[in-house]
């Protein structure tokens, strides 16, 4: 078995080595992953995705993905019913944060809908640089842009 981990631009050239080496691409979750839907499928190359991220691999030839998703179904509906069962206060102000990707404006969109149609009301809306936002500081007073070391829920947006 071999893992690659490479950059998100270098995808299309992993998938092109792959072509020539490997038998299968399995488990893979790349943030771009529809950028190489061509080459992988030019060279006959089957995928076994554990996530898939962008509409132009979702569904594409040659690919097995274990999780029903399409354009007409929100993956994610069970989560947010136990979510909002769980947390019924929650209900009357749920807000969505994403990164600022082609996909997760897709996603954001589909999540607003999911959660509408759940009874909850979207009360805030906002994204923020896939990079991380400049003026994020943890709680612990560190700053998530120089060190990885913050944790992602202690994380909040402004300085006063």
């Amino acid at each position: 078995m071999k893992v690659q981990i490479r950059t998100i631009a270098a995808l299309g050239a992993v998938v092109t080595a792959a072509c020539g080496t490997d038998f299968s691409l399995v488990g893979g979750s790349a943030a771009l992953d529809g950028l190489a839907v061509k080459q992988r499928v030019s060279c006959l190359l089957p995928d076994f995705d554990a996530q898939v991220v962008m509409p132009q691999n979702d569904n594409s030839a040659l690919q097995i993905y274990p999780i029903t998703f399409g354009h007409s179904y929100s993956p994610y509906a069970g989560y947010y019913q136990w979510l909002l069962q769980k947390y019924p206060d929650s209900k009357s102000a749920v807000g969505i944060v994403w990164g600022q990707s082609p996909i997760t404006q897709i996603d954001s969109v589909t999540a607003a809908e999911t959660l509408k149609a759940e009874g909850a009301a979207n009360i805030y809306n906002d994204v923020f640089p896939v990079t991380g936002a400049s003026d994020w500081i943890c709680s612990t007073g560190c700053n998530p842009a120089v060190t990885s070391s913050c944790s992602p829920l202690t994380i909040s947006t402004g300085v006063s």
